[in-house]
């Protein structure tokens, strides 16, 4: 929030924000990360082992990897991508 009688060069910054936000909408991309993992591994922790069979299908991660606690992971972000949803 900004007030309205705030100096010019404070709305400005503002409005530069909000502009790269219609792009982009993360303001804290350290934090966007963390709940990324956080929910990856929630996804995991909560699905079949069917389920994760499917989450490494074609990765050259390990069948073995699915009875683990945590989620494999692999040099291009493809799990974690599947664990989002994406």
């Amino acid at each position: 929030m900004v007030r309205a009688d705030a100096p010019g060069d404070v709305l400005e910054r503002a409005g530069a924000m909000v502009a790269e936000l219609e792009n982009y909408p993360v303001v804290d991309e350290e934090d966007f990360c963390e709940l990324e993992c956080t929910e990856a591994q929630e996804t995991w922790e909560n699905s079949s082992l069917s389920d994760r069979q499917h989450y490494i299908r074609d990765t050259g991660v390990s069948l073995f990897s699915i009875r683990r606690d945590y989620p494999p992971s692999d040099d291009c972000g493809i799990i974690q991508q599947r664990l989002l949803g994406n």
